[in-house]
């Protein structure tokens, strides 16, 4: 399991304290003005909980034709939660919190280590109409493994994300944005996509490149088939023996399959996925000419399970 328990407990507390704090401001008439309004239209939109906590496991992992292996084990939170400041605005307040454990075997040089990601999530939302939401946020982060004292390398202050959201009908949402991320060599990825509600229950909906899925919806359960994509880059340290660092990229494209379990609770649910990783993408070392994994990652199955949160 990820290692520092009471450190990722400690930033995960503060960030959700702070998100907690600015809500407050929102009066129950408020939030009750803007569901009428606009419940519908973010329910249609989008199948994904605002609020997500979800530990995953993924066992004996290669690169393509590199030596070794290793499993990984994942927590992570992932939380954007829109605060009504009236009936057409709304604050964008969240929190992204996670841990990457990786254990190798086998593999020259690289020692087991865990890559965490901390972000608060601060931003903005209004709907320009009925129809059309333009929503973006800032999220000032940490992507490192924490080994020795935080520097400039460690930090992300330029992450965040815009996204509009236009409906053309009740069954069509079209969607346009940008993420800021260092997952690319670009630090910045567009984003596009649609939801499509083609029967009663059923719609086909993606925001590329992050995901692609069918979901099923009804009132005791969501399924979702398709795809879902997360990748990075941290800042590392290598063994004290080299005294080393550098940034990593990191990530899997997976198949997966997702039942989500709706409870009794208001907005409570419940969440298992299995799948079956088909591409990624490791450039994992020290730099400096050391050793590391580079390359394609290799098809393995993984298991996931967790909570969902939706207001």
């Amino acid at each position: 399991m990820p290692a520092h328990p009471s450190r990722n407990t400690f930033h995960v507390a503060c960030l959700l304290g702070v998100a907690a704090a600015w809500s407050s401001c929102t009066t129950e008439a408020t939030v009750q003005r803007f569901r009428e309004k606009h419940g519908e239209f973010g329910a249609r939109a989008t199948a994904n909980a605002p609020i997500t906590a979800v530990g995953s496991y993924l066992p004996e992992s290669t690169i393509h034709k590199e030596p070794g292996e290793f499993t990984l084990t994942q927590g992570l939170l992932d939380a954007t939660v829109p605060v009504p400041q009236s009936e057409d605005s709304f604050l964008v307040l969240g929190a992204l919190a996670g841990v990457r454990h990786y254990q190798f075997d086998g593999v020259p040089v690289l020692a087991d280590d865990d890559l965490h990601r901390y972000g608060l999530r601060i931003g903005y939302g209004k709907f320009l109409s009925d129809d059309l939401v333009v929503q973006g946020y800032w999220q000032p982060s940490i992507y490192s493994d924490l080994d020795g004292t935080l520097n400039s390398a460690d930090y992300r202050f330029y992450y965040g994300a815009l996204l509009a959201v236009y409906r053309t009908s009740p069954d069509w949402f079209w969607k346009v944005g940008v993420l800021g991320t260092d997952a690319a060599d670009t630090g910045a990825v567009p984003l596009g996509g649609f939801t499509w509600h083609f029967a009663e229950s059923w719609s086909l909906q993606t925001l590329l490149p992050r995901d692609l899925n069918l979901v099923y919806q009804s009132p005791d359960w969501t399924a979702y088939f398709g795809f879902l994509n997360d990748s990075d880059e941290y800042h590392v340290r290598s063994p004290a023996a080299l005294g080393l660092q550098d940034d990593v990229h990191v990530g899997e494209l997976v198949a997966h399959v997702t039942l989500e379990r709706h409870l009794a609770s208001p907005g409570a649910s419940l969440l298992v996925r299995a799948g079956n990783t088909i591409a990624g993408n490791y450039d994992y070392g020290y730099g400096n000419g050391t050793d590391d994994l580079t390359g394609t990652l290799e098809s393995g199955w993984f298991l996931a399970a967790g909570f969902a949160w939706r207001f």
